[in-house]
């Protein structure tokens, strides 16, 4: 597990996964005032990498918004699909923002519970511990920013507003998260439907 400081700014869409927004184009999610640039520049090992917009949708939980998220993909990549994005060897981010609090433990389950939609019952045991030291002992605050990068044949880096940036060093976790939203089995289908819809 490697960790570094990052911080976000308060301004919401303003700065994404550690790069800049390189378009003034945004784009609103339906039942929310949350806005995401189309094309960002997210910071990877070697060098920057600009990703864009596939689709965003709003996450609720018994009629009550918890999160948006929005998916974004490295410009030139071949996925017109749900499974081609998940499947595609690519930069790809999954960027949140917090509609309510949710308490870090709640949060930590979810991510178990949409794991568990697409493997047994401890898989990525490992994994999941890690991501329960970065969010176990915090309350992810409405407005707060939570931003996952897959990195190819490197992993999945976890960074929270205010909090130390985590690396999980497994691909094959970061192929997992991705299944959790646009996976065989998923959070809803209309939430898939709407991460894809720009591709």
């Amino acid at each position: 597990m490697r960790h570094c400081r990052w911080t976000i700014p308060a301004a919401a869409a303003a700065v994404l996964a550690g790069g800049l927004a390189l378009a003034a184009e945004t784009v609103g999610v339906s039942g929310s005032n949350t806005r995401y640039p189309t094309v960002i520049e997210v910071a990877t090992p070697g060098q920057p990498v600009r990703v864009e917009l596939t689709g965003a949708a709003l996450r609720t939980k018994v009629l009550v918004s918890v999160y948006t998220v929005a998916s974004y993909v490295q410009q030139g990549t071949a996925a017109r699909t749900a499974g081609q994005l998940v499947d595609a060897d690519a930069v790809k981010v999954l960027h949140l923002v917090m509609e309510r609090d949710v308490g870090g433990k709640d949060m930590a389950e979810a991510i178990r519970a949409g794991i568990r939609l697409n493997y047994p019952a401890g898989a990525f045991a490992a994994e999941l511990a890690k991501v329960d030291q970065l969010l176990l002992a915090r309350t992810l605050k409405k407005g707060q920013h939570v931003i996952l990068t897959a990195i190819p044949k490197v992993g999945l880096r976890c960074q929270v507003a205010g909090a130390e940036e985590l690396l999980v060093d497994s691909p094959a976790f970061a192929r997992a998260v991705w299944e959790i939203y646009l996976g065989r089995n998923n959070l809803g289908e209309s939430i898939k439907a709407a991460l894809v819809s720009r591709l």
